[in-house]
C-alpha cells in the first residue's frame, strides 16, 4: 500500500490500523515527515497577504533608496538630513521618517508601512496596528539607507524561512499529539483486554494524528485560534487509537471463534 494510500484510509478505515501497526519504523517515519511537513508548508498559505505586503515594501524601498534622505539614531534618537518628516509612498505602501513625532494616527489608506519614529521603529502589522520597537531595546544595528537597503534584500527569504517554521511547528506539534495520545491510549489498554506496548502505541498514535494535522493547518491558514483547540487535537487522535484497538480485538475474537468451530 502506498503512503498516499495509507494516508487516505487512515481518516476512515479503522481496520487498516492493524496494517500500519506491522510497517517498519522507516515507514512509519517517512509517512509521519510526509504529511506533517507537506500540511505544514500548506499552512503558510495563511501568511500570503503578509508576503505580498513584503514584496511591495521591498518595491517601495528599491525604487525609492535614492529619495531617502540621511538618517542615522544616535543617542536613541532619530537624526535626519535637513531635520524635516519625509514620506515615501507607491500603491498602499508606506515608508515614513519623523524625528519629531512617534505618532503613528497619521499613517492612514496603507496596507503597509515602516515608521522611523522620533525614539521608535514602528511596523505597521496586517490588521492595521502597528509594533514598537524603541531604539533603545536594539542592539548592535546602525540604522541608515543601508539598514534599508539590507533590510529590502532579506525580505526575499521571507516566504522561505516561513515555510521552514512552518514545517518545523508542525513536525513537533505532530510528535506532542503522538505522545500524549500514546500516553492516554496506554492507560486504556491496561484497562482493556488487548495488551499493547508503549511503541506500538505511538505506531498507531502517529498515524490516528492525520486528521489532527489537518485542522491544526486549516486553523493556521484561516489564523484561528481558540482555546478548546489544544484539547480537540489530543481527543481526536485518542478515540481513533481506541476505535482501532476495538477493531484489532473484534478481529482478533472472531479468527478464535473461526479456530473454534473447526477443532
Amino acid at each position: 500500500m502506498s503512503l498516499f494510500q495509507s494516508f487516505i484510509k487512515s481518516l476512515y478505515d479503522f481496520k487498516n490500523y492493524a496494517k500500519f501497526l506491522s510497517h517498519s519504523v522507516l515507514k512509519v517515519t517517512v509517512y509521519f515527515l510526509l504529511v506533517t511537513g507537506i500540511f505544514g508548508a500548506l499552512s503558510t498559505v495563511g501568511s500570503i497577504p503578509d508576503i505580498n505586503n513584503s514584496k511591495q515594501l521591498k518595491q517601495l524601498i528599491d525604487n525609492h533608496l535614492s529619495q531617502v534622505p540621511d538618517f542615522e539614531v544616535k543617542d536613541n534618537e532619530l537624526k535626519i538630513e535637513g531635520n524635516m518628516p519625509k514620506i515615501l509612498k507607491e500603491g498602499e505602501m508606506m515608508l515614513r521618517f519623523d524625528p519629531d513625532t512617534d505618532d503613528v494616527k497619521g499613517i492612514k489608506d496603507v496596507k503597509g508601512a515602516i515608521f522611523f519614529g522620533k525614539k521608535a521603529l514602528h511596523f505597521m502589522q496586517p490588521n492595521g496596528s502597528f509594533s514598537e520597537k524603541k531604539y533603545s531595546e536594539i542592539t548592535n544595528v546602525k540604522f541608515n539607507k543601508k539598514y534599508l537597503s539590507d533590510y529590502s534584500s532579506s525580505l526575499g527569504l521571507q516566504l522561505f524561512i516561513q515555510i521552514f517554521i512552518n514545517i518545523v511547528k508542525s513536525i513537533m506539534v505532530g510528535l506532542v499529539m503522538a505522545f500524549i495520545t500514546a500516553l492516554i491510549s496506554l492507560q486504556f489498554t491496561k484497562m482493556g483486554g488487548k495488551k499493547l506496548k508503549f511503541g506500538e502505541l505511538f505506531k498507531l498514535s502517529i498515524y490516528a494524528t492525520t486528521i489532527p494535522i489537518i485542522i491544526y493547518s486549516i486553523l493556521c491558514i484561516i489564523a484561528i485560534n481558540f482555546q478548546f483547540a489544544a484539547w480537540i487535537l489530543i481527543i481526536i487522535p485518542v478515540l481513533y487509537v481506541r476505535k482501532a484497538i476495538n477493531c484489532m480485538m473484534a478481529e482478533e475474537e472472531a479468527k478464535t471463534k473461526k479456530v473454534k468451530k473447526k477443532k
